[in-house]
């Protein structure tokens, strides 16, 4: 960017340009004031600049001077000014060379009726695609981490299982010396229900059925029917059993209250 006529943190002309490593070109003291307030960062790209600040051994390598030397030339009063410690304007020349060196050609075209909207739904269904393309994502991720939990629980289940009765009638059989007590057989057996979060879901829908039919509302009903229709897709994905368990005791007596 050694074109770079002005500055964009003054909006002057460049005064002792210096060029970042983002080859973005500002005024030196204008820079070095600005780095201390943006974090030694670039105004323009956010670049680092701290350490290549820090590996400068004097602050004055900073300038480029060939583009010193270039604007000194398309404006010597400007920087005849600057260097007694002037705020000086520029001379009819200088603001006509600034407007020659600044001025592009802008080729202006209206837009056709209807070009702006077209472009609109465009971009909207470009949207909704990687919408619907996210959604399936987590819709995978979220099946295959249900089903993984599915499996510790069904892993932790068959560990807490008790001994077989074949393996009771061993050791009940063997000599009184030689017989030993498992911890197990002292302890009460907890059976765990062996639930999915199909079952779950097929037995809050049943009792959502009830209780709408008694002519109450829940607004929980539309995450029932969320988790029911996620159930259903874990049991179709990884062929799960269907089960349909019994109603527990608590949900009976809702039902119960409802009647």
């Amino acid at each position: 960017m050694t074109d770079q006529v002005t500055c964009v943190i003054c909006l002057g002309i460049l005064y002792r340009p210096a060029v970042l490593p983002c080859k973005h070109v500002f005024c030196q003291e204008c820079i070095l004031s600005a780095a201390e307030k943006t974090a030694y960062q670039c105004p323009i790209c956010r670049c680092r600049i701290s350490n290549w600040l820090r590996k400068l051994k004097d602050r004055k390598s900073l300038v480029n001077e060939d583009h010193e030397n270039q604007l000194r030339e398309m404006f010597p009063r400007y920087y005849h000014g600057k260097e007694i410690g002037l705020s000086p304007m520029l001379s009819k020349s200088e603001q006509r060379c600034l407007k020659d060196l600044t001025n592009t050609d802008h080729c202006e075209t209206s837009a056709s009726q209807g070009e702006v909207f077209s472009e609109y739904l465009k971009e909207v269904e470009k949207f909704r695609k990687l919408k619907v393309l996210e959604d399936q994502k987590n819709e995978e991720a979220s099946l295959a981490l249900a089903f993984q939990l599915l499996e510790e629980d069904r892993l932790s289940l068959s560990a807490d299982r008790p001994f077989p009765d074949s393996s009771r009638q061993t050791l009940s059989s063997s000599s009184p010396s030689t017989r030993i007590i498992s911890p197990s057989q002292n302890r009460p057996t907890v059976s765990k229900p062996n639930r999915t979060l199909l079952d779950y879901s097929i037995d809050s829908h049943r009792l959502s059925s009830v209780c709408e039919s008694d002519g109450s509302s829940f607004s929980a009903q539309g995450q029932i029917a969320q988790d029911e229709a996620f159930a259903r897709k874990l049991q179709a994905k990884y062929s799960l059993p269907l089960r349909t368990p019994p109603i527990t005791r608590s949900k009976q007596r809702v039902l119960r209250s409802r009647r």
